[in-house]
């Protein structure tokens, strides 16, 4: 990014159908981009592991769900777990770093 002080790191992982990490938590994050799967559903949570349908659930073909600072607060920082519903699924992520 162009401001000084921001930055970016960009990934995807691979979400099954036991709950597993979806992205590790960084006290510089401001901001989370997370693709939607491309079937079936997944599930996120925040400080523990993902129960399917418990937490923030992710539809296919939806738009990217946007989690930031202003919204989320200091959970924003933390790690992020996941849960998909039927087959493993490929999930794209993008967080922005202020500091």
């Amino acid at each position: 990014m162009s401001r000084k002080g921001m930055n970016r790191n960009a990934g995807s992982t691979l979400v099954g159908t036991s709950s597993g990490l979806l992205i590790g938590g960084n006290m510089l994050r401001w901001a989370i981009l997370i693709s939607a799967p491309n079937t079936n559903r997944v599930t996120l949570n925040f400080q523990g592991p993902a129960a399917l349908d418990l937490g923030i659930t992710l539809y296919p073909g939806r738009d990217p769900l946007w989690l930031l600072y202003d919204r989320l607060g200091e959970a924003i920082h933390e790690d992020i777990f996941a849960i998909a519903d039927t087959v493993a699924q490929q999930i794209g992520w993008m967080e922005i770093l202020f500091g």
